[in-house]
């Protein structure tokens, strides 16, 4: 908007706009800024900032081992043009909201710093699907991920099951137990709230995300290279501001 202001045409404003993300996404690789834990230790420090959380909140670590909250994240788009599509169509990136989108998935730590984040699929892509094309899925598949840690996440993700990634249980569920006693329903009731409560820090990561760069207020207008790339340098720099916050308000 400066460079507008002082007579810098628009083309040429897009072209500098484009250039910086390249610079910014070459000099900021992944490893760099999302930190995600490699070693025992690593995962442990990870898992203990949630004990940590939990137990300013509800007095307890009610769900030891979490290192992730997860979601999927659809990011607007306007409608795709012919050659960036591929093989596929525009109905591929139309999601049932009704709008052009690209999907990414999420997953944060403890204080809401993303961890691992990919994003290129089209937007009617559903999250299962996503997340199982992603490095971090076939890392908890392959045992890098220590058995004793795992993501909360929410119900799209409850067909992959096991104990590493904790779902809620749904409505149907809730009704079975409810018939079975009291007190199976408040036990499955009192994990759904737990889990909503980890939970939750992703969606207030996107929060900050969004709140924070204003090119998200509304659907990104450029090719679909250019789009992804903005994503992910928004993310970059979100992830790196809320590091230097957590750093401000604990020195």
């Amino acid at each position: 908007l400066d460079m507008i202001w002082y007579g810098v045409g628009l083309s040429t404003v897009n072209k500098i706009f484009n250039a910086m993300l390249q610079l910014i996404n070459y000099a900021l690789s992944n490893d760099d800024v999302f930190n995600f834990p490699k070693t025992e230790a690593e995962f442990g420090q990870v898992a203990n900032e949630w004990a940590s959380v939990m137990k300013s909140k509800k007095g307890s670590d009610l769900m030891p081992g979490t290192i992730l909250a997860g979601d999927g994240l659809v990011v607007e788009i306007t409608e795709v043009k012919e050659k960036d599509l591929g093989d596929l169509s525009k109905f591929h990136f139309r999601n049932r909201k009704g709008f052009y989108g690209v999907i990414a998935q999420a997953f944060c730590d403890a204080y809401g710093k993303f961890r691992y984040f990919d994003v290129f699929w089209p937007g009617g892509t559903n999250d299962i699907i996503a997340y199982k094309q992603t490095e971090l899925y076939r890392k908890f598949c392959t045992g890098k991920i220590p058995s004793q840690y795992h993501m909360v996440l929410d119900e799209a993700y409850g067909s992959i099951g096991g104990d590493q990634h904790l779902c809620p249980f749904s409505k149907s569920q809730l009704r079975k137990q409810a018939a079975i006693s009291e007190t199976a329903y408040g036990i499955v009731k009192t994990f759904n709230n737990v889990l909503s409560s980890e939970r939750i820090t992703i969606e207030r990561a996107f929060g900050m995300l969004v709140r924070k760069f204003g090119i998200l207020w509304k659907a990104l207008e450029y090719d679909l290279p250019t789009n992804i790339l903005i994503i992910q340098v928004d993310v970059m720099g979100c992830r790196i501001l809320v590091l230097y916050y957590i750093m401000y308000i604990w020195y």
